[in-house]
């Protein structure tokens, strides 16, 4: 079995194996998470955190990537244009950047650390307004993140490009993009006691 199927049997979903092979471009190292997994490794709980699956490897071009399945519920875009609920750009945007902090936290110390944005490059709707019916909350969004670089020794800061989907049916809709988000990769107890200052 290739190990975009192995993904796409993992996450339950069912859209073209042949355009999750293109997203994806898996080679090897293959890890799978459930969220008990996902939760070893973040500090965050639902509701805060929306990842239910994941899985780590490497990509074709040889960089550390992830994938991630988010399901975005009706109690999350509560309140976002109420009279026909739809699900926002910041949603999406909160499943690439916690997609990013878990690959950033696992690739460096796994639960000892905790992954924070610092800094992020341009942040893009791929939405088109036909898309918008694939809003409607409940959605699937599949979440891809790919280290570009690594930097430091006593701050470790991690750099990916990332992009999520709107698992539709048999289909993939280009929901967002964040390119060049960046992550310091802190110890947790040192994170933890400067929050109790």
């Amino acid at each position: 079995m290739a190990k975009h199927e192995e993904i796409s049997l993992f996450f339950g979903i069912s859209p073209s194996l042949v355009e999750l092979n293109e997203i994806l471009k898996v080679d090897n190292d293959l890890i799978l998470f459930d969220q008990s997994g996902i939760e070893e490794i973040l500090p965050d709980r639902p509701p805060f955190l929306i990842l239910k699956k994941a899985a780590v490897f490497t990509n074709k071009n040889g960089n550390k990537s992830i994938v991630s399945l988010s399901e975005i519920t009706r109690e999350d875009c509560a309140g976002h244009i109420p009279e026909e609920l739809m699900t926002p750009l910041i949603l999406f945007s909160k499943a690439l950047a916690l997609t990013g902090r878990f690959l950033a936290a696992f690739l460096n110390g796994g639960n000892n650390v905790v992954a924070e944005v610092i800094k992020t490059g341009p942040v893009e709707s791929l939405l088109g307004f036909s898309d918008l019916r694939y809003t409607r909350p409940p959605v699937n969004a599949l979440s891809y993140a790919e280290v570009i670089s690594v930097k430091g020794r006593r701050v470790i800061k991690a750099t990916m490009n990332t992009q999520t989907w709107i698992v539709a049916g048999d289909h993939f809709v280009p929901a967002g993009k964040i390119s060049g988000l960046e992550y310091a990769i802190i110890p947790k107890q040192l994170l933890l006691a400067a929050l109790r200052q």
